[in-house]
C-alpha cells in the first residue's frame, strides 16, 4: 500500500473517484461519539478530509459554524469547496498536515480519520514513523488548552505508544467502537483481525 504515501495517487482517486468517500463509519454512526467530547461552538480541524462529508454534516447540525477541513490533495479540496455552497464558517484548505499553516492553540478539537493509517501503512516504516511525529506534534501545538485530538483508527495496536510521547502532554483514552453492519465503509487493512472494531483515541490536552 505504499501508493497511499503518494499525493499523486490521490488525485488521480479523486478525479476518477469524485463522489464523496468515508472511511471506517459516516458521521450518522459517529456522532453520538463525538458529542461527548465536542463541545458546542468548538472551533474544529479535520486533518486529511479527503472527500468526507464529516464536516459539512457536523456543520449542518448547527452547533458548529467554524470548521476547517485541510488535505493535501488540490482535488479533494477543489471537489469539497464545490460542495460547500453558502456554509459560512466551513472552510478547506489545500495544506501539509506536517507543517499547519496556523497560530498555536486556536482549535479546541482536531480529528484525524485514517490519515494517520493510510501513512503507517505506506510501506516505509521509518519515514511514515516520522511524517506521523511531526503530524501528531503539529495537531497537538495548534490544539487549545483543554482541547481534544480525536484520532480514529482500524486498530489499537501500537497507537497508545504512538501518541504517549514526551512532546505531547495531553491524556490518552481509548474508545473501542462497534464496526457498523452492513455499510459498505472502507478498511485500510483487509487483514486486521479486529474487523468487529474501529478505535478511537481522545487526547485531551493539559
Amino acid at each position: 500500500m505504499a501508493q497511499y504515501a503518494d499525493i499523486a495517487y490521490w488525485d488521480r482517486r479523486y478525479e476518477r473517484m469524485p463522489q464523496p468517500f468515508e472511511w471506517y463509519q459516516g458521521y450518522k454512526d459517529l456522532k453520538e461519539t463525538l458529542m461527548k467530547f465536542m463541545r458546542p461552538n468548538s472551533r474544529i480541524l479535520i486533518e486529511g478530509c479527503g472527500t468526507s462529508t464529516l464536516g459539512e454534516e457536523l456543520y449542518d447540525e448547527g452547533s458548529f459554524s467554524d470548521i476547517t477541513c485541510v488535505d493535501l490533495s488540490k482535488i479533494a479540496i477543489r471537489l469539497m469547496e464545490e460542495r460547500r455552497r453558502s456554509r459560512m464558517g466551513l472552510n478547506y484548505l489545500v495544506m501539509d498536515m506536517e507543517k499547519l499553516e496556523f497560530p498555536p492553540e486556536v482549535f479546541d478539537v482536531v480529528l484525524d480519520k485514517a490519515t494517520v493509517d493510510s501513512i503507517l501503512c505506506s510501506g516505509d516504516e521509518e519515514k511514515a514513523q516520522k511524517s506521523v511525529g511531526k503530524m501528531l506534534n503539529e495537531a497537538y501545538q495548534v490544539l487549545k488548552k483543554a482541547g481534544v485530538f480525536l484520532l480514529f483508527s482500524h486498530t489499537k495496536e501500537g497507537r497508545m505508544d504512538m501518541l504517549q510521547k514526551d512532546n505531547l502532554k495531553w491524556a490518552v483514552q481509548h474508545v473501542p467502537l462497534p464496526r457498523p453492519e452492513n455499510k459498505l465503509t472502507a478498511n485500510i487493512d483487509e487483514t486486521d483481525p479486529e474487523l468487529a472494531q474501529h478505535h478511537l483515541f481522545v487526547c485531551t490536552k493539559y
